[in-house]
């Protein structure tokens, strides 16, 4: 009688074959039909399908049958929510839980817009329930090498949570919220990953088989390995020696340090950077610490707090009146073929259309800038130390930045009025 084995993994109702070779499929799909013959059960063939992977296109010389019936032979087939394609990579998961994704932030979007909620903390932990839940859902398994792609997604949403330009670098928004990195929550998730599905099980466990296989494949391409992918995101994070540490041992003790230490790595990364941003040297000075910044920790509405962030950047760009607005001086960072000026036309000045241009030395608006930034004037600001005057500490008060928004919200229907009448075309 001949005894194969027969390579098999189940989940409630689902069964996955994992054949070495074509005639071995054929083999082990006999004896599962006659299993399920014996035991009075039905297969659902409409969701029987094969995945033959490899690189190329899939070869069509092979044929396998249920019996009489034939099955179909497919490029990706969905296993427990996840995507596999024939190709061994992980892109058409990713599309799909991204998609997922952007799908639950809209609506989430919604929730916040109904829900008038103006406190950060409660609109990131919305975001962790309802949106960072879908793409971590079994994201070590497809997600390593998209980790990038994950803060991308992050990022979208502060910038759409906050209403400032795509040029607003991810690592501000966060340093500026305090919310930490989304891939610390993918850390988190790899590392509880390997030890309670790899680490923790016996020396002979299908997991840990497989993974002391894939350890030993140095020559395989970066793209189809996926512990290349784990080392190189230790590497990332100057974690190189706990990654050479990884066993069941060191994970049971060390797993709380290791995300730990993932997580200030990736705040010392944000602070560096914004350091050395050329563009970022006010911000630099005047943001003393990493956790989140004063306007988010004051009872003030949301549409002042969103006010706050656009000016503390210093981009010639605002959000108010439930708008952005575009300054001209937008134009020394936008490259454009159309003839652009970049200075203000309010004025014949002739300097550039910035944030400190409207608030402390175009004329058209100096009886805003007295009758509600006063105190600011008096101090001399200049284009070099003005935000740094504006966000002192002492200054993070609701007042001081109620007054802001009211300068911002006069002073922007003031530029419209003179656009409109004066036939001028604002961008």
């Amino acid at each position: 009688m001949l005894i194969l084995d027969i390579l098999i993994l189940m989940y409630a109702d689902d069964i996955v074959l994992l054949p070495q070779n074509a005639k071995n499929l054929q083999e082990q799909i006999n004896i599962v039909k006659q299993f399920f013959e014996d035991n009075s059960l039905n297969v659902n063939l409409g969701k029987t399908k094969i995945v033959i992977f490899g690189k190329g296109r899939a070869p069509k010389k092979y044929t396998f049958y249920w019996g009489e019936e034939k099955l179909d032979i497919v490029n990706e087939y969905t296993y427990l929510g996840i995507k596999f394609h024939r190709n061994g990579q992980m892109n058409s998961a990713k599309a799909s839980m991204f998609q997922k994704a952007h799908v639950a932030l809209h609506n989430l979007f919604t929730v916040f817009y109904k829900a008038k909620i103006n406190n950060i903390d409660t609109l990131n932990k919305l975001f962790l329930s309802l949106v960072n839940s879908i793409l971590m859902y079994a994201s070590p398994i497809w997600g390593v090498n998209f980790i990038d792609d994950f803060e991308k997604f992050q990022t979208s949403f502060l910038r759409r949570l906050l209403c400032v330009s795509n040029f607003v670098p991810s690592y501000v928004l966060r340093l500026e919220t305090g919310i930490q990195s989304i891939k610390v929550n993918f850390f988190k998730a790899l590392v509880n990953f390997l030890y309670k599905n790899i680490f923790i099980k016996e020396e002979t466990s299908l997991n840990l088989v497989c993974y002391s296989q894939i350890k030993t494949l140095n020559g395989t391409d970066y793209n189809y390995n996926w512990h290349k992918q784990v080392e190189k995101l230790f590497k990332m994070y100057q974690m190189e020696n706990e990654f050479l540490l990884l066993s069941k041992e060191y994970l049971k003790q060390e797993r709380r340090n290791l995300i730990a230490k993932f997580a200030q790595n990736s705040i010392n990364n944000d602070v560096k950077q914004m350091m050395s941003n050329p563009n970022l040297l006010q911000l630099a000075i005047f943001k003393t610490h990493v956790t989140k910044s004063k306007q988010y920790t004051l009872n003030i509405p949301w549409h002042v707090t969103k006010l706050i962030q656009n000016v503390r950047l210093g981009l010639p760009r605002i959000f108010v009146n439930a708008k952005t607005t575009n300054l001209n001086g937008i134009w020394e960072i936008w490259e454009t073929n159309e003839e652009k000026t970049k200075y203000c036309e309010l004025c014949n000045e002739n300097k550039v259309e910035s944030l400190f241009h409207i608030m402390f030395e175009c004329y058209q608006y100096i009886s805003l800038t007295l009758k509600y930034l006063q105190n600011f004037y008096r101090e001399t600001p200049t284009k070099d130390n003005y935000l740094c005057i504006l966000f002192k500490d002492e200054n993070m008060n609701v007042e001081s930045l109620n007054n802001m928004y009211h300068f911002w919200s006069e002073a922007i229907l003031n530029r419209e009025f003179y656009y409109e009448h004066f036939h001028m075309n604002p961008i």
